[in-house]
């Protein structure tokens, strides 16, 4: 005879378990001595994993401390060309849109160079006080 338990465990009529979906209970070990064997074990492999696992987190923010965020794709391009254009000293945001083009990916990557603190701003923005960029130093 078959039937189902809510467990979801399978039982036929001789008693045996075909198929569950909760994992069989480990049994419990005889004497305290192998119950304080085991838990040192543990502890100690735990201890020693947590222990790398700092060490490798902290190796890997120093690492990305040291690195520059690298724009990539077109952005990286036009904010490349920017900063090729401020190696010379500041240039105005007018000047640099008439030698790149003036298009959103030039605005873009102004914003993106002056979030990643690459390049300083200086004015009002406007026609009569236009901003003026130059390499953050």
């Amino acid at each position: 005879m078959v039937r189902k338990k809510r467990s979801k465990s399978i039982w036929i009529s001789t008693g045996k378990k075909l198929k569950t979906s909760k994992p069989e209970p480990t049994p419990a070990p005889a004497s305290s001595e192998s119950v304080s064997e085991i838990t040192t074990a543990e502890a100690s492999s735990c201890l020693s994993s947590s222990a790398s696992a700092q060490s490798s987190t902290s190796e890997i923010n120093a690492a990305n401390e040291l690195r520059k965020p690298v724009i990539s794709g077109h952005m990286g391009h036009r904010a490349a060309a920017i900063l090729r254009i401020l190696s010379n000293g500041s240039a105005s945001e007018v000047r640099i849109r008439e030698l790149l083009g003036d298009s959103p990916s030039t605005s873009k990557a102004l914003r993106l160079l002056l979030k990643l603190q690459e390049v300083k701003r200086f004015g009002a923005g406007g026609r009569a006080d236009p901003y003026i960029y130059m390499i953050a130093s």
